[in-house]
């Protein structure tokens, strides 16, 4: 699994940066957005995992995404979504609108787990494509990201049912 894939939901979750179209010039009037940090709710590595994969599988799906700070090159990052298996497994799907460069599949697959006491959610670890997400707001609907791509500041909110 590629590296942009789990530093979007990061990463995964955490995402690369251009749109389905490289000539495009970018929107100059695009301000820049904060996703900001949030209250993480689990009290334990087991609640913070069990909100992630719902205790079965659970699905999760972008609805904002800013790549150092700013929403110019993301559009195609919100059709994005994660499928995260209690059986540590995962599926991500790039949506119909993929983005490029590493954004290059509609579905991936891999493995994860979490670690409570950093608030990371670890993708495919101990291989040459493991990412880390840090979790930086977490509700039963929602998880707020951050991670970086080529050096920049990449955060994504994902909601879900």
């Amino acid at each position: 699994m590629n590296k942009l894939l789990f530093v979007l939901f990061s990463c995964c979750l955490i995402m690369g940066a251009c749109n389905s179209s490289d000539n495009e010039e970018p929107n100059s009037t695009d301000d820049a957005v904060t996703i900001e940090e949030g209250e993480i709710v689990a009290t334990d590595e087991a609640e913070f995992k069990s909100i992630i994969d719902g205790e079965g599988e659970k699905i999760w799906a972008a609805s904002a995404f800013t790549l150092a700070g700013l929403t110019t090159f993301t559009d195609c990052r919100l059709d994005d979504s994660m499928l995260f298996r209690s059986d540590g497994t995962y599926e991500y799907n790039g949506g119909r609108d993929l983005c490029g460069a590493e954004d290059n599949a509609f579905i991936k697959t891999g493995t994860w787990e979490v670690n409570f006491d950093d608030s990371t959610i670890i993708f495919d670890k101990g291989t040459s494509n493991e990412e880390v997400g840090e979790v930086i707001g977490m509700t039963e609907t929602e998880i707020r990201l951050k991670g970086a791509y080529m050096m920049m500041e990449v955060r994504g909110i994902y909601t879900s049912n």
